[in-house]
């Protein structure tokens, strides 16, 4: 009862400044946050890129004006996959035959090369079995959308494909809000995060047992990307690769792993440029303004810690009092963001809260850690250099000299 007394005496005449001291904290970090999740957004994009083993590949883009019908766009993959040195062409399709309260959804086809360079990021779950169609003949769907949420993992289910016609499926996997995807549409000179979508969709394999089953239920066509990456052997020859890109040159536009890599990280320089100087001044300012209270509260509440010590309150635990009324403002604004955080995935999937761009993982958590540790150092700081050497009563004679 008498430590809860001295902390309210601490906070006595300097509530205000210290809730208005905890709400800047508060939002200076919120912004920190916004701005590292964007951060991490690009980098993740990179390194999902990095991971994929593409450093020997090309990415296919077709002119402007110069696009293909479905039927030449999926000759010109079968062309390719034939041509010398050439080890897979990764591609996507899509299609659109389910129909869920009365709206259109599709579904992102991914074969298995394309699971392998670039698996999804399950949170429940696993990948698709070899064919894409469990045992029990249901279509395997990783649910990329939410939209199955009620739905248990491994227990099959129906969804509606016309006013007659519906499909058994099975959930082997979620990925969480939100919902990033492959998206093999953008063109030009793109970056690793082009290739990364927030559309909600469902995944399924590209086998030919998929699509038979699909086949039976919707007379929706399978339209590929427009766009692909052309993968080539370590032991291809550069005049097979040469070859290969001067006759593709004249009528595509061709990226280079190294040059997408190069736009990419270029593009999270600059972003870092734009955009870091604010959150690092806001939270330098709060740091700055943390000090300052922290001396105006010690020096203030000196005659106070002399009470306290005179009472019996050893010295050591007036430092620790003071410490805790201190630090707790920053540990406050830490929690705040923290939970932020851990909540952003329901937020966005719920539509209350969604930002464009934001990545949300350990990081991000960790980020804030950081954070409260440096504040509370610089509280433990200042205290310890204050009152280490001093007395409560030599503290108070030095201040009414």
């Amino acid at each position: 009862m008498k430590r809860w007394d001295c902390i309210r005496s601490v906070y006595s005449g300097i509530k205000i400044p210290c809730l208005l001291l905890t709400f800047i904290m508060t939002v200076a970090l919120f912004v920190a946050t916004i701005t590292f999740g964007d951060y991490r957004y690009y980098t993740y994009s990179r390194d999902t890129f990095q991971k994929a083993g593409l450093e020997n590949s090309y990415y296919v883009t077709h002119f402007g004006s110069n696009k293909p019908t479905n039927e030449e766009l999926i000759q010109e993959i079968q062309d390719a996959k034939k041509a010398p040195g050439v080890e897979t062409v990764l591609y996507k399709f899509s299609t659109n035959p389910f129909i869920i309260d009365g709206v259109g959804w599709g579904c992102s086809m991914m074969s298995e090369d394309l699971c392998e360079a670039f698996p999804p990021g399950i949170y429940r779950g696993t990948l698709f079995g070899s064919t894409g169609v469990s045992s029990e003949g249901a279509l395997e769907m990783i649910d990329a959308s939410g939209s199955f949420s009620d739905v248990p993992l491994g227990k099959p289910f129906e969804i509606p494909c016309s006013d007659t016609a519906a499909i058994t499926a099975v959930l082997v996997g979620r990925i969480r809000y939100p919902y990033f995807t492959l998206d093999f549409g953008s063109a030009g000179d793109v970056t690793a995060a082009d290739f990364i979508s927030e559309f909600p969709t469902f995944l399924v394999k590209d086998t030919p047992e998929t699509r038979e089953l699909l086949r039976s239920v919707s007379d929706a066509p399978f339209n590929p990307d427009p766009n692909y990456f052309v993968v080539f052997s370590q032991d291809a020859s550069q005049e097979e690769i040469n070859a290969y890109l001067n006759e593709s040159k004249q009528e595509h536009y061709i990226l280079s792993y190294q040059e997408l890599m190069d736009s990419t990280n270029k593009q999270i320089q600059q972003n870092l440029r734009t955009f870091l100087p604010l959150p690092v001044f806001l939270l330098f300012l709060t740091m700055v303004s943390l000090f300052s209270i922290s001396v105006i509260i010690i020096y203030q509440k000196a005659s106070e810690n002399a009470i306290w010590y005179l009472c019996g309150c050893s010295r050591a635990r007036g430092m620790r009092t003071i410490f805790f009324c201190i630090g707790i403002l920053g540990v406050i604004a830490a929690v705040i963001n923290a939970v932020f955080i851990v909540i952003y995935p329901i937020l966005g999937d719920n539509g209350i809260l969604v930002l464009n761009r934001f990545y949300v993982d350990g990081w991000n958590l960790l980020f804030i850690l950081g954070y409260l540790l440096i504040t509370l150092l610089i509280v433990f700081a200042t205290s310890l250099l204050l009152q280490r050497r001093t007395s409560p009563l030599e503290l108070l004679r030095r201040l009414d000299q």
